[in-house]
């Protein structure tokens, strides 16, 4: 209203001087001074329209994996991971749900994940064995993408059994990767301060262990939420 109530003085500003310089003429000018006035109302009332529908959506971004942003009015961040090891496709389903919606009340912007790593489910056999699993966990360089996360006890990492016996490793040292580089832009850009990670086995949780150490370590609060009940939280 504040607006209006200016376009319309300035209106009368113009209407004033054009009597005063431009005799007859006054009238074109005031039409045109009308119209000018007049597309600056609609373009106000579009403007105001159109940020509010994107304040109202999630807005994809891209990095090495897409990501998706809905803003809000605190400084700090909520981030909604669906799926950090190339196996949780429930989460990374649910994840892909939840950026089309925009009935989710949040004062905290969001920021949803649905992947570090590209979904290849379609493509696993249908008789899993040990190679057909760590193929789905690992990026391009066979790097456990969520073994690479900078903590306290990494290097201890390496002593596990599945880097000794297999193809894949925690990376050559710890932030290594491009996804990991990416999701620390991420959590420092947004002033992270809470993530969501969606699971549907609890097995996930274990594997997913070091990332949680990770956050523990930035004192960044986590919660583990069944994919199925998320709508229940939000």
């Amino acid at each position: 209203m504040a607006t209006l109530k200016s376009l319309m003085n300035i209106y009368r500003k113009i209407q004033s001087k054009c009597k005063e310089k431009l005799g007859s003429l006054s009238n074109v000018a005031f039409v045109l001074a009308l119209i000018v006035i007049l597309l600056c109302v609609v373009y106000y009332w579009d403007s105001r329209k159109f940020f509010a529908n994107i304040e109202s959506e999630f807005v994809i971004q891209e990095l090495i994996f897409p990501y998706y942003l809905k803003p809000g009015d605190e400084t700090s961040s909520t981030l909604i991971i669906g799926d950090l090891n190339g196996l949780n496709s429930a989460g990374y389903n649910k994840t892909e749900e939840i950026v089309k919606r925009k009935d989710i009340n949040n004062k905290e912007p969001l920021i949803a994940i649905p992947s570090l790593l590209p979904q290849k489910s379609e493509n696993m056999p249908r008789i899993l064995d040990a190679e057909s699993l760590l193929n789905q966990a690992v990026n391009t360089n066979n790097v456990v993408v969520v073994d690479n996360f900078c903590t306290k006890n990494w290097s201890d990492l390496r002593g596990k059994e599945i880097y000794k016996s297999s193809f894949v490793s925690p990376g050559s040292f710890c932030g290594s990767e491009p996804e990991i580089r990416d999701m620390e832009s991420i959590i420092q850009k947004y002033h992270v301060k809470k993530v969501v990670l969606l699971f549907n086995t609890e097995s996930y949780k274990q594997f997913v262990s070091n990332f949680t150490e990770y956050l523990t370590e930035k004192n960044i609060n986590y919660s583990f939420v069944a994919s199925d009940e998320f709508n229940d939280i939000f």
